[in-house]
């Protein structure tokens, strides 16, 4: 009846039924796309409708979908539908589609209807994924729209759309103002202030640039202080140590305070309150300082400190506190070389026993639903890497022999034995290191 010259309500009905057929009509839609450019809107709503409860579709049909909602003066009633046959459809989607989607719904997000808009916003925030952040594409209409929901949007938005502001990386650049808003709002959910912190992050591990401004500096000095969510201060301090070098003094002082801090891990309820992480992306930071401000923030005695903290009850804040050790020594080694002081050498022999330690390589986040059936959920998950025990090796480079036979010679053995140890790494990173180190000390 679709193909026939029937009225627009008749083709409305044939839409309809095939649309509640399911999966079992993908055959059929091929031409049902073909009613999307139909001049009556009731018509293209309907097709639109089908194709996302039928849930298949070819590359055509998905991109006349992502056509046609983004034709000037479009129905709000068809974007609205388009948007959701879009999110059904998001695993038919190409990355390079997805894009293309993402834009077009960030442009439809311009729509004062209500139901228009959320629709497009829910289609948006669960098209966009990770791998946005590594293409070249504008998305300043995808961003726009996210600055606008980051801006006005209710609690659960707000936390959905920043965990996706999360994928964008560098181009949710120009969000940061709202980001860093919403970090610090105490009103917002934990999830979403955490996500936003998320966002600021994936911003700085590749354009760091976009948070050298006055105002993102201070903004970013305020939320590390104590007081504010564990996981917010320990993104934004990830953040915050890429701009160390040419911070203004706030910063810089925050990032000194945050190391000086004492370790505490509580549990309150489901909520872990820590400085574990927050205070491991700043005592890595210091590396950063100029020699000026090295010396005036005495970094080497506040690392040093750290590097005889006494152990704290339980393994897991055991564990993370030997881990701000190793970051210790390591920006140490670094920094004085053979001047190191000789306790960093004890916890550099720590380090290359430990088998439980692995690379860091940031936070990332998930965001899955929000649509008007279901509420939608957010999360964060670090992600690691190798054997970090390669770093420990690199240290033992930079202090080189001068300094190694500073230590007594037990020590020296002990040393040397487990490097030869991990000469049998499966890692060729922690293989290369370990030749360097040998060659470097012996």
């Amino acid at each position: 009846m679709i193909r026939s010259d029937a009225d627009a309500g008749a083709r409305r009905g044939a839409l309809y039924a095939l649309g509640c057929c399911g999966s079992t009509a993908s055959r059929a839609t091929g031409d049902i796309a073909t009613q999307l450019r139909h001049e009556k809107p009731v018509v293209r709503q309907n097709a639109a409708w089908a194709l996302g409860k039928i849930g298949q579709a070819s590359n055509s049909v998905l991109n006349s979908l992502i056509e046609q909602v983004k034709k000037p003066g479009e129905d709000s009633t068809v974007k609205r539908d388009i948007a959701v046959a879009l999110l059904n459809l998001k695993k038919n989607l190409s990355d390079e589609q997805a894009v293309a989607a993402a834009m077009a719904l960030g442009e439809a997000c311009n729509d004062r209807d209500p139901a228009s808009y959320r629709a497009c916003l829910t289609a948006l925030w669960n098209i966009v994924n990770p791998r946005f952040a590594q293409g070249e594409n504008d998305l300043k209409p995808v961003v726009t729209a996210f600055r606008g929901a980051l801006k006005n949007g209710d609690p659960l938005v707000k936390e959905l759309v920043a965990g996706a502001t999360a994928h964008l990386g560098q181009h949710a650049a120009p969000a940061l103002p709202e980001l860093l808003a919403l970090a610090g709002d105490a009103r917002a959910t934990a999830a979403a202030r955490r996500n936003a912190a998320v966002a600021v992050a994936s911003i700085a591990r590749q354009n760091p640039d976009a948070l050298a401004q006055a105002e993102i500096m201070k903004a970013m000095a305020k939320l590390l202080k104590p007081g504010q969510p564990s996981q917010v201060r320990e993104f934004i301090a990830e953040s915050a140590v890429r701009v160390l070098q040419n911070g203004d003094d706030d910063l810089v002082q925050a990032v000194v305070d945050l190391c000086k801090e004492k370790p505490f891990l509580e549990i309150h309820g489901q909520e872990l309150r820590t400085n574990y992480g927050a205070r491991r992306s700043a005592v890595l930071g210091l590396i950063k300082l100029s020699p000026d401000r090295w010396t005036a923030c005495k970094a080497p005695e506040v690392l040093t400190n750290i590097l005889s903290e006494p152990a704290s009850a339980g393994p897991t804040a055991a564990q993370r506190q030997k881990v701000l050790r190793y970051h210790a020594a390591q920006v140490l080694s670094m920094r004085l070389r053979a001047e190191v002081p000789p306790r960093t050498l004890n916890v550099l022999y720590e380090f290359l026993l430990d088998e439980n330690i692995f690379e860091y390589r940031g936070t990332g986040t998930n965001v899955q639903g929000g649509s008007e059936s279901q509420g939608g959920t957010s999360g964060a998950s670090a992600q690691l890497g190798i054997d970090a025990r390669f770093m420990a090796a690199q240290c033992l480079t930079r202090i080189g022999r001068e300094g190694f036979k500073k230590v007594d010679a037990q020590l020296q053995r002990q040393i040397l034995e487990q490097l030869r140890k991990l000469q049998n790494s499966k890692h060729k990173e922690v293989r290369d290191a370990v030749k360097e180190a040998l060659e470097a000390i012996q």
